[in-house]
């Protein structure tokens, strides 16, 4: 599992600068021209870690602001799977499920990240992506 240490380790080793500012109502931001991530000060570090892991796969894909609403959902769909790739095993999910069902709230917080980012990990697993399968003597 990565820790706030190791997402900033991977922003500032891909050059990519991590500041907070108040943001009112968004978690985060990722700017291309200045290679920037932003994040909310209000962030619990639950809500840091998914929202930087987010905002670092639109870092690594250079995304720019989209106008067109489905390829800007497209590529927040990916960047929430790239979140999730980062920030959950399959094994810590597997056994989280084990604990609580498939509730993404209550796995949330078992894996300290944000509803969304376990939704993600279940919406890549229901299309059998291989990095979210477990083997289950392993766990």
């Amino acid at each position: 599992m990565l820790t706030v240490d190791d997402l900033l380790d991977l922003a500032a080793h891909n050059g990519v600068r991590v500041r907070s500012a108040d943001l009112g109502e968004i978690s985060g931001y990722y700017d291309d021209d200045s290679r920037c991530i932003t994040l909310d000060i209000c962030l619990a570090t639950y809500q840091v870690r998914s929202t930087m892991a987010h905002e670092l796969s639109h870092a690594r894909h250079r995304d720019r602001p989209l106008r067109e609403p489905r390829a800007h959902k497209v590529r927040e769909e990916r960047a929430d799977a790239e979140a999730a790739r980062m920030l959950i095993s399959p094994e810590a999910y597997a056994m989280a499920e084990a604990e609580h069902g498939p509730h993404a709230g209550a796995i949330a917080c078992e894996l300290g990240v944000t509803r969304k980012i376990v939704l993600a990990f279940q919406r890549e697993a229901a299309l059998g992506r291989a990095w979210t399968r477990c083997d289950w003597a392993e766990v």
